[in-house]
């Protein structure tokens, strides 16, 4: 039956339930604080825009990828498009998050730094979930152990970290603490009751926004070094 099949479609590309359902930590769900983009764009159009916006920010890293493959290449890239498609993808799952850590994971002796604060990110991201399930401390617990085993900056010398990254770090770590525990302490406004969970997202949206920039920035620089790397064997 037709039907049937279009049935599957659309639960494979649900369309009509909007841009994005709950509260998570994607561009969409973040840039609507600021821009009302549901109630000005009908949803038809802003799944376009969510395509084009993912397929530019995806594009380059696959180019790259392909026109010079190597395997740390291969893990940069898959982590800069699994990122792109969270942050700009339509109807985007609090728990998608988990997808880009992947190719992250594998590039932790590369970038141990950064592979700790997408984690703390991450996990920080899906709190009002977790909570909602009622998995709210074993979370928090689990990450915790997670960060006394690894360190929180990863499994490198804290001496050999660059000042401004430890400093960018901590103060992330600080103010994922602060609004953690400011949910779980300070009820939120009568006026304003997904205060704390608009405050995780904004948070969140922006660390992962500086984490994309980041991955794509370490991404052109092999590029760059592979070009160097080329000049110097025609020399």
């Amino acid at each position: 039956d037709p039907r049937d099949a279009l049935q599957v479609l659309a639960r494979v590309f649900p369309v009509q339930r909007g841009l994005y359902e709950d509260k998570v930590a994607n561009v969409w769900c973040a840039l609507n604080v600021v821009v009302k983009l549901r109630q000005l764009f009908p949803v038809e159009r802003l799944a376009i825009l969510s395509a084009i916006v993912t397929l530019a920010a995806t594009l380059p890293a696959c180019v790259f990828a392909f026109l010079q493959p190597s395997r740390r290449r291969l893990l940069y890239a898959l982590t800069c498009g699994s990122l792109a498609f969270f942050l700009f993808s339509f109807q985007v799952h609090e728990k998608s998050v988990l997808l880009p850590l992947l190719p992250a994971s594998l590039l932790v002796l590369e970038e141990p730094v950064a592979l700790m604060l997408f984690v703390n990110t991450g996990m920080f991201s899906m709190l009002p979930l977790l909570g909602r399930e009622k998995l709210f401390l074993p979370s928090v617990a689990l990450t915790l152990l997670y960060n006394l085993f690894l360190g929180p900056l990863g499994p490198v010398d804290v001496r050999k970290v660059p000042r401004w990254q430890a400093i960018f770090v901590w103060t992330s770590y600080a103010t994922m603490a602060a609004l953690t525990a400011a949910e779980r302490l300070v009820p939120a406004p009568e006026r304003y009751p997904d205060a704390h969970v608009v405050a995780n997202v904004m948070c969140s949206c922006g660390l992962l926004v500086c984490l994309f920039a980041w991955y794509y920035v370490r991404l052109f620089g092999l590029v760059a070094e592979s070009g160097a790397g080329a000049k110097k064997k025609v020399a």
